[in-house]
């Protein structure tokens, strides 16, 4: 019981630590396919794996003696503590962190940066020439990643990807 409010504590902190992505260019509709992708990804290759781990070991509490002064003025003495605390037990995602650090690896191999915080992340979406941000998006669909369907779209064509999602960005930045 010792760990139960340093543990909830932790899991308050934890719950408010948000990670920003940005790239150059991307709008949100991409960093959420992104997102998704990886998500995907990552769960496929470390899927939830729960285990029971031990929290806090058994143990026998330590024994005291208290004394005190009886109603005839003498003092009276006992001993309390001795018996044992049972351990306490917890299950957690063994596949945590690896899967964290999957998607992780997916994201920065898609372009994607993990900003500071949402300020710079929105200044790094800002960032790059319209042409500059449709090359590297078109990249991401016809090298990076290949994406038959969204290869369809700009007719399996690279040059007309960049030229139609260039035109695209600057109409955007109107």
């Amino acid at each position: 019981m010792r760990l139960a409010w340093p543990a909830a504590a932790l899991l308050l902190v934890l719950a408010g630590c948000v990670d920003h992505w940005a790239k150059p260019g991307a709008t949100k509709a991409e960093l959420d396919a992104a997102t998704a992708h990886c998500e995907t990804d990552s769960f496929s290759k470390f899927p939830a794996a729960m285990v029971t781990t031990l929290a806090s070991p058994g143990y026998l509490a330590p024994l005291r003696t208290e004394c005190r002064a009886g109603r005839d003025g003498r003092q009276v003495c006992y001993t309390v503590g001795g018996e044992f605390v049972p351990p306490v037990y917890t299950t957690v995602d063994a596949n945590a962190q690896p899967r964290r650090a999957s998607f992780r690896g997916c994201m920065v191999s898609g372009g994607w940066t993990l900003a500071r915080d949402r300020e710079e992340a929105e200044a790094i979406a800002r960032s790059g020439s319209p042409m500059t941000m449709a090359r590297d998006f078109c990249e991401g669909i016809f090298k990076r990643a290949p994406n038959a369907a969204m290869m369809a779209v700009f007719r399996n064509n690279f040059e007309r990807c960049v030229e139609v999602r260039t035109r695209d960005l600057g109409r955007a930045a109107k």
